[in-house]
């Protein structure tokens, strides 16, 4: 499997050591847990849908990496020949760690900034001069795709990446949960003991985004394997204007 469009597995690695570890980790005394571990085939998978199969408008462009958790997909494109990564978080410590693994691997056209991606105006500036921005593993846990999709809309961004879990319909509907605070993942900054998320149809998706006159340019599934702890069926779906 080609793995090209990656970058050294070390700052992968190093972030998530970094993010679950208990005990402070640092770079310079880090090492690996293994000289022969590689990104795992299923990473690749997914990878490889969002940012290999679409190099086209990431090479040379300026992308709005959206809910960036640990900035590797920045880094991805940064990889790739980016000319500038601007990625987006609440959580200030992932920003941090997201920060930390750019600079280490060499880079410094890049930005990470705390924003609430809710925050409309915010979010539309952040998009104003941008070509392409990628919605990765966020679009499932949003309370208003409309609001997101439209403050985008209103900026420059010419190219949206969406990965989202798949509802097997081919009907344009949306399946709503309600859960709690403490297990919504950081995207939105609510601070409420309650959170309503939902998870569009590719079809809703589709119809949404053509009502916001965006064209559909590729679309394609993924299977995540049983021991992901967010098992499912994915979808990334790539649109231009």
């Amino acid at each position: 499997m080609n793995k090209s469009f990656l970058p050294n597995i070390k700052y992968y690695e190093y972030a998530y050591h970094k993010w679950f570890s208990d005990d402070p980790v640092e770079w310079d005394s880090w090492k690996p847990a293994s000289p022969e571990w590689d990104y795992p085939d299923q990473d690749v998978t997914r990878f490889s849908k969002i940012i290999g199969e679409n190099v086209d408008i990431i090479k040379g462009k300026r992308v709005v990496d959206f809910a960036c958790h640990l900035g590797y997909i920045s880094l991805f494109c940064l990889h790739n020949q980016a000319q500038f990564v601007t990625g987006t978080n609440v959580r200030q410590n992932c920003l941090n760690i997201a920060d930390e693994i750019c600079f280490r691997a060499g880079y410094n056209n890049y930005s990470f900034v705390n924003s609430n991606i809710y925050d409309y105006a915010k979010t539309t500036e952040l998009c104003n001069n941008a070509d392409t921005a990628i919605l990765a593993g966020i679009f499932y846990h949003l309370h208003d795709h409309y609001g997101v999709i439209e403050s985008i809309t209103r900026s420059t961004v010419k190219n949206i990446i969406i990965e989202t879990t798949n509802i097997e319909t081919d009907k344009p509907v949306v399946e709503w949960r309600v859960i709690k605070e403490s297990d919504v993942s950081g995207f939105s900054g609510v601070s409420v003991d309650l959170h309503y998320e939902g998870k569009p149809s590719d079809k809703w998706i589709e119809d949404i985004m053509h009502f916001f006159k965006w064209n559909l340019q590729t679309k394609d599934h993924f299977i995540m394997p049983d021991n992901h702890p967010a098992n499912s069926k994915r979808s990334v779906l790539v649109f231009s204007r």
